[in-house]
């Protein structure tokens, strides 16, 4: 999810958004049986997605630590194709980990306290997030240049992919790091003041790359065949 940080079904976020609606309600609906009836419903679709969020995350977890294993063990299938496919999965793996590891250490005191740790947890999530996306992007470069530029594989290499993947969200976080701290050093990092759009030095990037993923190939066939349509 783009517009929020981290996700938006996240436990912390449901906290924020499910419980403080009781007061929103009329004051005359705040102290008798409607109130009550209302806190319930409110806790238990609070419970819900809770279990809901955390089975996907487990279901995930479990799913691409089997995958990662495999492209471990079978040696005879490593090639670059699948050496990108494995940092993928491990990127995956790294940002669900962190989710847990939110969940576990953060509640709603340590959000309030904005300890240092908290906001290394946050900054660490986000980064692994970011790579989410470069290591797509990566994918994507690499069957583009495989399908388009069929004998142009061979001058590809395992440092390029990994510098697009690990590398470049690296000083992307440490940019919206900065920015947190001078602009918007409150609740642990997480989520953002009005007016202050610290979170688009990260999510531009992590955009940017999915419009070049989507319509880049489409814009670069067009322009292919237009030049073999001239030619002819």
């Amino acid at each position: 999810m783009l517009g929020l940080n981290p996700a938006a079904l996240e436990p912390l976020v449901l906290y924020y958004w499910l419980y403080p609606k009781l007061h929103l309600q009329p004051v005359e609906l705040r102290g008798g049986w409607q109130s009550q009836q209302y806190k319930k419903k409110s806790r238990l679709h609070y419970h819900i997605a809770v279990v809901i969020n955390y089975l996907g995350h487990c279901i995930s977890l479990g799913a691409l630590l089997v995958a990662f294993v495999l492209f471990m063990r079978l040696r005879s299938i490593r090639c670059l194709r699948n050496i990108i496919h494995w940092n993928l999965i491990t990127a995956f793996i790294l940002r669900n980990a962190t989710w847990f590891v939110m969940q576990l250490t953060m509640n709603p005191d340590v959000h309030e306290s904005n300890v240092l740790w908290c906001r290394l947890v946050t900054a660490a999530y986000n980064y692994f997030h970011v790579t989410n996306f470069f290591w797509m992007f990566g994918e994507g470069c690499y069957l583009h240049t495989a399908i388009v530029l069929t004998y142009s594989t061979d001058k590809l290499r395992k440092w390029m992919f990994i510098c697009i993947g690990w590398c470049i969200p690296f000083p992307i976080i440490i940019a919206w790091a900065i920015g947190k701290l001078y602009y918007d050093n409150e609740k642990c990092w997480f989520g953002k003041r009005t007016g202050i759009y610290t979170d688009y030095i990260y999510q531009g990037p992590m955009i940017l790359v999915l419009l070049v993923s989507s319509y880049g190939p489409k814009c670069n066939t067009l322009f292919q065949l237009r030049v073999a349509n001239f030619n002819n």
